[in-house]
C-alpha cells in the first residue's frame, strides 16, 4: 500500500515537474508561425478622405481655377505576411517573410533578417542575409508597452495554437481612438514576445492573438497577429 502511494507522490511530482518546464521551454523547443494581417479598407479609406479638406492656392494659377484635389490622406491596403518564432533552451530566434501572392509584378525578398536573442541576456544578435553579416543590437521594445490593461474576461475562451486563452483588452490614454484585443494564456511563461514585449504583460499571462484597431473601425483598420503552432 504504501508503495503504491509513493509511486503515486512521484507520478504527480514528475508530471507537475514536466508541465512547469514546458510552460517555460526550459527543457524543450517549439517553434509558432505568427499571421500578421494589417487592413485599411475601402470604407475607411473613403471616410477619412471624404472630409473636409482646405484647398491651397497657387499664384500661378488663373483666377477662377478649382484647386487641385487633395491627395488621399489613407490609402487602402491589405498586407500579409508571416513571423517565425522559434524558442530553445537557450534562445529565441524570429524573422519575417513578406506576403507574395505571385499573381503581381511586384514580389519581394522572403527573408531579410535574422533575429537570435539569448534567453539569459537578452543580448541580440542580427544576422543579414542581403550582406551576410552579423551585428549586435539592442533589444527592441514595443510601442505598445504604453497600453494598459483595462478589461479581463475570462469567460471569453479560445484554444489557439493548442494553449486555452482568454480575453484581455488595453487602452492607451495618449491614443485614446486605439484599443488593443489580445487572447492570452498562463500555460506558457516566457520573458519575451516578439509582438507585445512588455513586462507587465509577460509577468501575468502569454498572448497569443493580438489585434490593435481603431475604435470606430475594428473592422476595416487593424493590425493583427494570430500564433499557430508550427509542425
Amino acid at each position: 500500500m504504501k508503495t503504491n502511494i509513493l509511486l503515486s507522490l512521484i507520478i504527480l511530482f514528475l508530471t507537475n515537474y514536466m508541465h512547469s518546464q514546458d510552460k517555460s521551454f526550459k527543457n524543450t523547443s517549439i517553434d509558432f508561425v505568427i499571421k500578421k494581417r494589417h487592413l485599411v479598407s475601402s470604407k475607411y479609406t473613403d471616410a477619412e478622405n471624404n472630409k473636409e479638406h482646405g484647398g491651397t492656392w497657387d499664384g500661378n494659377m488663373p483666377i477662377g481655377t478649382p484647386p487641385p484635389p487633395p491627395l488621399p490622406k489613407e490609402v487602402t491596403s491589405n498586407y500579409k505576411g508571416f513571423k517565425y518564432f522559434n524558442i530553445t533552451p537557450t534562445q529565441y530566434v524570429i524573422y519575417n517573410t513578406n506576403y507574395n501572392d505571385f499573381e503581381s509584378d511586384t514580389l519581394y525578398n522572403a527573408v531579410l533578417n535574422i533575429l537570435k536573442i539569448d534567453r539569459l541576456d537578452h543580448s541580440v544578435t542580427n544576422f543579414n542575409l542581403y550582406n551576410f553579416t552579423l551585428r549586435k543590437e539592442e533589444l527592441y521594445r514595443s510601442n505598445y508597452c504604453d497600453y494598459d490593461v483595462i478589461t479581463e474576461d475570462r469567460n471569453d475562451i479560445k484554444v489557439i495554437a493548442g494553449y486555452n486563452c482568454f480575453k484581455v483588452t488595453l487602452k492607451n490614454e495618449r491614443q485614446p481612438d486605439l484599443s488593443i484585443d489580445m487572447y492570452v494564456t498562463t500555460e506558457i511563461s516566457l520573458d519575451y514576445h516578439p509582438i507585445i514585449n512588455c513586462e507587465t504583460v509577460l509577468e501575468n499571462y502569454y498572448p497569443l492573438y493580438f489585434k490593435e484597431y481603431k475604435n470606430k473601425y475594428p473592422d476595416d483598420y487593424f493590425t493583427e497577429y494570430t500564433f499557430v503552432k508550427a509542425q
